[in-house]
């Protein structure tokens, strides 16, 4: 019996997919399968691929025809015969107990999902380093939390990745992917949907998940992804009239939290996204509406995030402009500080990107 089918969708990621594959075959739950979706890959990634799969039957690979997560991903997932479906993109990685845990918590309930605590890594030649991402900060002290999601449309807040878990194949399979083209952002709909339908669900403080960052290449850092977001939320819109007034209100919320996120990367690049314009004036129409309508408060954000939003209805250049400045005003003082001490070992903590830029100058 397959106890968990992980889809690991795929796309020239020579330099990851060694580790990323490693990973999954040597978990100890072994009553895995393991399906990869390649879409098109034009390095190495197949050879490396082919050459697991010679040792290991428990590989499938599939060849998609079109270039899109959310495609590659409803394919695998059709293809699925586990009781479970877990996800690892093929540049992340997971850890040898990662599906042991996770099954052995969740096969005896009626619970559609259980997640675990996920790691972001920087893991370059002159550079690494980890930190914990998005976790659920009420649940910090207890080792584990049995909570019905659909009663607390917060969890959006916390709960933003698709991967760091494994669903009930049945319940995950409800709810499909979008397949526009391209792998960005394309589990905006499906989280939401997991999450407000899910009458169970649990989440363990213990690190399954390891999630690289610092590829440019990334869909972080793709100029187009507003668009992208854009088109995810549009098609969530259909489903708010059937929500309570906390989904619609988390709806929202989480769309501001996306533009504010895109443009914290776009001044970190330091190039305006001209690619996502066209998606600008929608998100600014939708984010007045929250706001004229009382959907979204003052109160709902941190100072400077509602700073920024304001800037953003106003004109989205000038947030640009803002988010540079303070970049590089933080960049600057940061990097007098540790020019004080450069004949020293340094570790630079608790500065995210400000940290990051850091390091490379």
């Amino acid at each position: 019996m397959i106890k968990v089918s992980v889809l690991m969708p795929c796309l020239n990621m020579e330099k990851y997919i060694s580790k990323s594959i490693h990973s999954v075959v040597n978990q100890t739950l072994k009553d895995i399968e393991i399906i990869i979706v390649d879409a098109g890959s034009t390095d190495n990634t197949l050879n490396i691929i082919e050459s697991y799969r010679s040792k290991d039957s428990r590989i499938k690979l599939i060849h998609s025809d079109k270039k899109s997560y959310g495609y590659q991903m409803n394919i695998a997932a059709k293809m699925a015969q586990g009781e479970y479906i877990g996800i690892v993109e093929t540049d992340d990685y997971i850890e040898s107990y990662t599906y042991e845990i996770l099954y052995n918590e969740i096969y005896k309930t009626n619970t559609e999902y259980i997640k675990g605590k996920t790691l972001a890594f920087f893991d370059q030649e002159d550079f690494k380093y980890q930190f914990p991402m998005n976790a659920c900060p009420d649940w910090e002290t207890k080792n584990k939390v049995v909570v019905n999601p659909s009663r607390y449309p917060w969890l959006l807040m916390c709960d933003t990745f698709v991967w760091n878990g494994i669903y009930r194949r049945t319940y995950f399979s409800k709810f499909q992917f979008r397949e526009t083209p391209g792998a960005a952002f394309q589990d905006i709909g499906k989280m939401f949907q997991l999450i407000s339908n899910a009458r169970e669900a649990i989440y363990l403080n213990k690190v399954v998940y390891h999630y690289r960052q610092g590829d440019i290449l990334a869909s972080s850092y793709n100029h187009k992804s507003l668009n992208y977001v854009q088109d995810e939320y549009a098609a969530l819109e259909r489903l708010l009239p059937d929500l309570p007034a906390g989904w619609i209100y988390a709806y929202y919320r989480n769309m501001a939290g996306h533009i504010l996120n895109r443009f914290t990367f776009m001044a970190s690049e330091g190039i305006f996204w001209v690619e996502s314009e066209r998606s600008i004036i929608w998100l600014q129409e939708k984010i007045r509406y929250a706001l004229n309508n009382n959907i979204l408060h003052r109160e709902n954000f941190e100072l400077d995030k509602w700073e920024q939003l304001l800037l953003f209805l106003k004109d989205a250049k000038l947030l640009f402009r803002h988010n540079q400045m303070i970049t590089e005003q933080h960049v600057n003082i940061t990097l007098n500080t540790v020019k004080q001490f450069k004949d020293c070992e340094l570790i630079i903590f608790g500065c995210g990107a400000i940290g990051k830029k850091v390091a490379f100058l």
